[in-house]
This record gives C-alpha cells, sequence and structure tokens, in this order.
C-alpha cells in the first residue's frame, strides 16, 4: 500500500479477522478464513452494506478466485494481493 492508502483491521466474534483497505474513493474489504470452503457470514455482508463498501473479499485456503455474491469474491492470499498490486497501479 501507498501513502495514500489506510487499512484498518479487526477481529469477529466467530475468531476470524477483518481488514479494510480505504484508497480515497474506494473502499475493499476483506475477511480471512481457515477453510477450504469459506462463506460470506452474515456480519461480513452487514459491514459491507452498512459501510457502502464496493468490494469484498473472503480469503481461504481455496486454489483459485470465484465469486459468492454480487461484489465479493473468494481467494487464496496470492490472487487477493496481486489484485491489490493491480488496484494500487491503476490509481497512481
Amino acid at each position: 500500500m501507498n501513502a495514500k492508502s489506510r487499512a484498518v483491521s479487526g477481529a469477529t466474534v466467530a475468531g476470524g479477522n477483518r481488514l479494510g483497505i480505504d484508497k480515497g474513493k474506494k473502499k475493499i474489504a476483506c475477511e480471512f478464513k481457515a477453510s477450504t470452503a469459506p462463506q460470506i457470514t452474515r456480519g461480513f455482508r452487514n459491514v459491507l452494506d452498512d459501510l457502502k463498501i464496493s468490494e469484498g473479499w473472503i480469503i481461504g485456503l481455496v486454489k483459485e478466485a470465484y465469486p459468492i455474491k454480487k461484489n465479493v469474491t473468494t481467494a487464496p492470499i496470492d490472487i487477493f494481493l496481486e489484485h491489490i498490486r493491480i488496484k494500487e497501479r491503476e490509481m497512481n
């Protein structure tokens, strides 16, 4: 992340971890799961809706990225990080 980015992290009640990345008008929310079949939780949906976050990622022990809801993707960490790098380049 560059100097124009801001990250916020926190834990979920169920023991998961969340990360928010704020790049001005663009906000990305992430939830990290130790699962090979991660699911979107009500709490994560609420975060996306309440904070008007346009892009959500659930990072899990999966082999490839796939959508699980409109604007929410499940992916392994390496694909997510590459996505963030591309977004950084596009915004600079």
